[in-house]
């Protein structure tokens, strides 16, 4: 996701899909999980899945988390950076 953050300017999930089914060599996606043993390729589902969470765990604005207090938003922001 980084990496299609860095080259692309943006998160789209087709693009971090693309880039990590088809742009990673091989034997990274297999280090990776992104192809299992069988063959089969991580999905866009399972892209936006993981997003989410990652979403979910460090979201910090007010908008998102109404319900967090100012030292609990600062250190979610901070360890999302």
């Amino acid at each position: 996701m980084i990496l299609t953050s860095t080259h692309y300017q943006d998160l789209l999930l087709t693009r971090v899909h693309r880039l990590l089914t088809n742009d990673l060599a091989h034997s990274y996606q297999r280090e990776l999980g992104i192809i299992r043993a069988d063959g089969q390729k991580l999905t866009v589902r399972q892209v936006r899945y993981a997003m989410e969470a990652i979403e979910r765990k460090y979201a910090y604005t007010a908008k998102r988390r109404p319900d967090l207090d100012d030292p609990a938003r600062v250190e979610r922001q901070e360890s999302f950076q």
